[in-house]
């Protein structure tokens, strides 16, 4: 971890129980494109948040020239990534959105996607393409007030070891990377520029779990205001 990496590795550690796909497949799940660096790391995770365990599996795309780049230098193990399926290596320099619109598409065939998160900075021609398809897309913004929500509930979470990730190696070297910037409210959200290398992974999880949190915010004040009688 960097000197003010924000995880616990060792909390992040005791979460690595594989995860029951099966079972996952008949309940709601929200998932996130984090396309940020298309000559490098590019991920779609989902989430499921199920009596207060919190569920996630990823795929991860990175172009063909980045995956030799990082092999002369040595520091990051793309290529036996690639080789053990926990990162997709496209052709070329740039990443082939083909990929990744194809796989969100077999995802919402696979499971009970309600809705995937997005950055409208770079994926929004990617996110008109899935609404064709009858993904639900929702823009995440990205800053701190948007983020604080998610970051603060899956502290949380995997501190308690309610947190489940399989042992997922390009996540927990996301994770590791992760340092946190904070505004003047001390809200936080991920510091791409600061963080010690991708955490990529990781901004799709929480954006994941952001719209999630969101959709269950907006439940709450609707029973609220369906049920004036909360307020006696």
């Amino acid at each position: 971890a960097t000197a003010q990496g924000w995880i616990n590795m060792q909390k992040w550690k005791q979460c690595e129980k594989p995860i029951d796909l099966d079972r996952l497949q008949d309940e709601p799940c929200y998932g996130a494109l984090d396309l940020a660096s298309t000559r490098d790391l590019t991920s779609f995770r989902v989430i499921w948040l199920i009596d207060d365990q919190l569920y996630t599996i990823g795929w991860r795309w990175v172009p063909q020239t980045t995956v030799k780049i990082r092999k002369l230098r040595n520091l990051v193990p793309y290529t036996a990534w690639v080789a053990s399926g926990h990162m997709i290596e496209t052709p070329g320099e740039v990443t082939d959105y083909d990929y990744i619109y194809d796989k969100v598409v077999e995802v919402s065939e696979t499971y009970k996607l309600v809705k995937v998160g997005y950055d409208t900075w770079n994926s929004a021609q990617i996110a008109g393409k899935l609404k064709n398809e009858d993904i639900e897309m929702v823009p995440f913004i990205q800053g701190p007030k948007s983020y604080h929500p998610p970051m603060k509930f899956f502290e949380e979470t995997y501190i308690d070891g309610r947190f489940h990730h399989g042992g997922d190696p390009v996540l927990t070297w996301c994770a590791s990377n992760l340092v946190p910037r904070y505004d003047q409210n001390m809200n936080m959200a991920p510091d791409k520029k600061r963080s010690a290398d991708k955490i990529d992974d990781m901004t799709a999880l929480l954006m994941a779990l952001g719209i999630q949190l969101a959709e269950e915010d907006e439940e709450d004040l609707d029973d609220f205001i369906s049920n004036p009688l909360v307020l006696k």
